[in-house]
């Protein structure tokens, strides 16, 4: 890739949830990716990843948008945004294609993905084929087919596929806040981007991004994605949980449950006594223990949702090493600790740090994170950068480099369809 030094491209990455918008903006250029900004605001209108509320929901989206041109000095027209929702789902299919000239090309795998027969309900749409692996003349696995010899090229994809009422919703939300969608992707896709290792992508790892409202999972294996899924749980359920059993205010029960957060594991705090806020604003010493008694068993529920999601994707003959788990509710202290003996595998926090050795690669990577962005909560949103930067393709032209954007036809036509998305 070469790549003139003046070069500069703004991205925008906007991570739209249950319980809070996050707009991360970076500067793509030659040396790498740089953040800029990351704002972030409550999100209202949404409800386990789905808009609900759409004027409630536009309103934040401007909000957030607003602030990160106050901070860059920047007009923001156009996002990369990343979806969730109980509604997504992935199937695994398979495509061949003859090669026309001998060698494969990027053409051979195109047209081999669009000829995909793949039958949805008309409530549904395509929102990626995501290749999972290449088989060429039959011979093994194939982690990049092209400029190969051969005669025959096998494909294995995975087709994610989403509610068209749902989708269609948060686009039209981003079109009225004053947004073009350049892309989409799942945000289990968008974190992983930013969280896992080259080197755990290859072995086999589960990343789980735990959100408000729904935990997004997705699996890597020899460098492909493999499998993705989400469980409509997330960390308000927590807050729910606290906030009926104790009595309180959902604000309160959530300040309780980060100030409280290594509860989960830590025998010393269930002697402890804390201080809560009761609806009627009057402070009360309750037991550190009640909390425990609450969180534990919605923890232990989670974790065997986890649980069945691994022995779905054992049954697929995918084997994992390790997980990581990301997203603002797996800032609950030990819960990767209770998963990791629950499930008898390696499991770490995921931050967008690990995103910065990918200079190691041909990938566009980040130049720097400053400490305070290098916090789970804003994995998707610095994760769509990263995913947004893949899909330009630089070319050296008339001695001067030119920038497209590589945008499937898929991609196009879906949105096109189910609310006049203007490509």
């Amino acid at each position: 890739m070469i790549i003139k030094k003046s070069f500069k491209k703004h991205l925008v990455g906007l991570d739209i949830g249950t319980t809070k918008i996050c707009v991360a903006v970076g500067e793509l250029s030659k040396n790498g990716i740089t953040i800029t900004s990351i704002n972030t605001t409550s999100s209202l209108g949404l409800k386990k990843g789905t808009v609900i509320n759409i004027e409630s929901t536009v309103n934040s989206i401007r909000k957030v948008i607003n602030d990160a041109e106050r901070f860059t000095g920047k007009p923001i027209h156009e996002v990369l945004i990343a979806v969730t929702g109980s509604h997504i789902k992935g199937e695994q299919v398979s495509t061949s294609t003859y090669i026309k000239n001998d060698e494969v090309t990027s053409q051979d795998i195109e047209t081999a993905i669009s000829s995909i027969n793949f039958n949805i309900p008309p409530e549904r749409e395509i929102l990626q084929i995501v290749p999972t692996d290449f088989i060429l003349d039959g011979a093994s696995v194939i982690s990049d087919p092209v400029g190969l010899s051969g005669f025959k090229l096998d494909i294995n994809s995975i087709i994610i596929t989403g509610s068209s009422i749902a989708i269609q919703n948060l686009i039209e939300c981003c079109r009225r806040a004053g947004l073009e969608i350049k892309d989409i992707t799942l945000q289990s896709i968008a974190s992983a981007e930013a969280t896992l290792y080259p080197e755990e992508k290859k072995n086999g790892i589960a990343i789980i991004d735990l959100g408000g409202g729904t935990t997004d999972i997705a699996v890597y294996k020899d460098d492909y994605l493999k499998y993705v899924s989400v469980i409509a749980l997330g960390g308000n359920h927590f807050t729910n949980d606290l906030s009926i059993g104790l009595g309180l205010t959902f604000q309160e029960a959530e300040r309780i449950k980060i100030k409280n957060s290594n509860i989960l594991l830590s025998e010393e705090s269930k002697n402890s006594e804390i201080d809560i806020y009761e609806i009627s604003g009057q402070i009360k010493k309750i037991p550190q223990k009640y909390l425990l008694e609450i969180l534990l068993p919605r923890a232990e529920e989670f974790i065997s949702l986890i649980k069945k999601e691994l022995t779905k994707i054992n049954k697929l003959g995918i084997n994992i090493g390790s997980i990581v788990m990301t997203g603002g509710a797996s800032l609950l202290h030990s819960l990767d600790k209770l998963a990791q003996a629950t499930l008898s595998l390696p499991v770490r926090i995921g931050y967008p740090k690990a995103s910065v050795l990918r200079k190691n690669s041909s990938r566009p990577f980040l130049t720097d994170l400053l400490p305070e962005h290098n916090n789970p909560i804003y994995s998707t949103s610095i994760g769509l950068l990263l995913y947004g930067s893949d899909q330009y393709i630089y070319a050296e032209e008339d001695s001067s480099a030119t920038i497209t954007i590589k945008m499937s036809s898929l991609f196009k036509k879906t949105f096109s369809k189910i609310g006049g998305f203007n490509v």
